[in-house]
């Protein structure tokens, strides 16, 4: 996918309609840059930080390179800053590829197990040309209470290498925990039966036994 940018100078200020940016390289001097602001946020959705891009600077020849950061606005939905780093096609990089979950889970299915996702993204070393938009989870293989796929059950291209943990759990099939009833603050316990006589019982022979020492005592 291309994406057009234009050189930015020092201290420019831009419009609303534009985004500055940086594009850097192991063999290349840095740029400053700036994109059209609708144009890089198709091509943002579209290809993620897990897809190359060719880069067009004005009227040069166009550079592969893969969106490395975008800084956002903390409190509102804005990209104030991109990071571009141009890739040599020879050389491996590193970078995150997000886990796309397809499937249906039996153990969901049928014994309402909750699914619980622990990595939404895996940190992978590889060719640029190798790169793919995400890694596929298929959710099938958890049939049961307990099942689980890990870091080492993912399917990734040739040549692509998983840098996390092979043991560390993607995704798992829990239990539901049952919830204890508790009682309504105020209500009264109900009391088994017989327990309620056996009481009234002995609260007539304290009152008796009370009387009688009056009538003593007089």
């Amino acid at each position: 996918m291309k994406l057009k940018a234009q050189p930015r100078v020092k201290k420019e200020k831009l419009d609303n309609k534009t985004i500055p940016a940086v594009v850097y390289g192991s063999s290349i001097e840095s740029k400053s840059i700036k994109l059209d602001k609708v144009e890089f946020e198709k091509a943002y959705e579209e290809v993620g930080e897990s897809s190359l891009l060719d880069l067009i600077i004005d009227d040069e020849k166009s550079v592969k390179v893969i969106v490395k950061e975008v800084q956002k606005h903390p409190f509102k939905n804005l990209i104030y800053n991109v990071d571009l780093h141009q890739v040599d096609m020879s050389q491996k990089i590193t970078t995150e590829i997000p886990l796309e979950f397809i499937g249906e889970s039996k153990a969901k299915k049928e014994e309402g197990a909750l699914i619980m996702q622990n990595l939404d993204a895996v940190e992978v070393e590889c060719l640029p040309a190798d790169l793919v938009n995400n890694i596929e989870v298929d959710l099938s293989s958890l049939n049961e209470f307990g099942d689980s796929i890990h870091v080492k059950d993912l399917k990734v291209p040739s040549g692509m290498e998983i840098l996390e943990e092979p043991e560390e759990v993607v995704v798992s099939a829990i239990e539901p925990k049952e919830e204890e009833e508790e009682p309504i603050e105020g209500e009264a316990e109900v009391p088994e039966e017989g327990e309620g006589e056996e009481e009234g019982k002995k609260d007539n022979e304290n009152k008796e036994a009370g009387a009688e020492g009056k009538e003593d005592k007089e």
